[in-house]
């Protein structure tokens, strides 16, 4: 059986955890699904057009320090999404080095890829969740998206609840085939969540984080051969140093700390 007829097949039996039968490891203290790029662009396709729900999480080694610092809801989150991919080139190498093999498949090239395909443009029914209009005239200008629905939720979605929960309804009230929750973490995958829950919406929800924002151009991203040499944090931090240099600085000691605990629990194996 194939990885689509296997969806077909859980779905008609009610499965509603993962999706299909994939090989995962668990590091860093998440359960990344092993699957290559394609196999994930395909699935969003795929997905896109049930009359089921499925999320797509795409944690990063931001997003890794969180789950294993706050741990509850948040790491909920990610361990009910219907499928978690590793987001980070960073986390690749790393495992990589630990003997284990995690492809990087990034949010932002999930995202382009889905909105290079002129029929998901055309045919699909979409939300934005996050972003300015000018993204929305972008997608439609630029991308031919025909059907776009676009929800402007306040700052301060992590630490306000009820500010989720009304997103939350609004995306229930306007159904879309696919959702795309551009407002950051742990606050798209917490509507994910809850959205999950619920069990009101159907259709595929995207947590990706700034992938609009560099689709549209609204932020630069790095080039691919800054990309090939995992330095994409660091063109970030470059490009926005007052909003992510400190982050990045106060993170990089809690990440290390969190791959010496992984490697002192992991059996030793011989590099090449």
């Amino acid at each position: 059986m194939d990885n689509l007829d296997a969806v077909d097949n859980a779905a008609s039996v009610g499965v509603d955890e993962r999706l299909w039968p994939l090989p995962a490891h668990r590091f860093l203290g998440v359960d990344f699904d092993v699957v290559d790029f394609e196999t994930v662009v395909d699935w969003c396709l795929q997905r896109a057009t049930s009359d089921r729900f499925a999320s797509l999480v795409t944690p990063n080694a931001e997003h890794v320090v969180r789950i294993a610092e706050v741990g509850g809801g948040v790491a909920q989150a990610y361990a009910n999404a219907s499928l978690c991919v590793n987001d980070s080139r960073v986390i690749e190498l790393a495992a990589r080095l630990m003997g284990i093999a995690l492809p990087a498949v990034p949010g932002a090239d999930v995202v382009k890829a889905l909105f290079d395909r002129p029929d998901f443009c055309r045919e699909r029914s979409i939300m934005v969740v996050g972003g300015d209009e000018r993204m929305a005239q972008v997608l439609r200008a630029r991308h031919g998206v025909r059907d776009l629905r676009q929800i402007r939720p306040p700052m301060g979605l992590a630490a306000n609840a009820g500010a989720r929960d009304a997103v939350v309804e609004q995306i229930e009230a306007d159904p879309s085939e696919v959702v795309f929750l551009a407002v950051g973490s742990p606050q798209q995958e917490l509507i994910a969540e809850t959205l999950r829950c619920r069990g009101r919406s159907l259709g595929l929800v995207l947590c990706i984080g700034a992938g609009l924002e560099f689709l549209t151009g609204t932020k630069p991203r790095a080039p691919a051969w800054l990309a090939g040499l995992r330095l994409e944090w660091l063109f970030r931090m470059v490009t926005e140093p007052r909003r992510l240099a400190p982050r990045y600085i106060g993170l990089a000691p809690r990440f290390f700390r969190l791959l010496a605990e992984e490697y002192a629990r992991r059996p030793k194996v011989a590099l090449r």
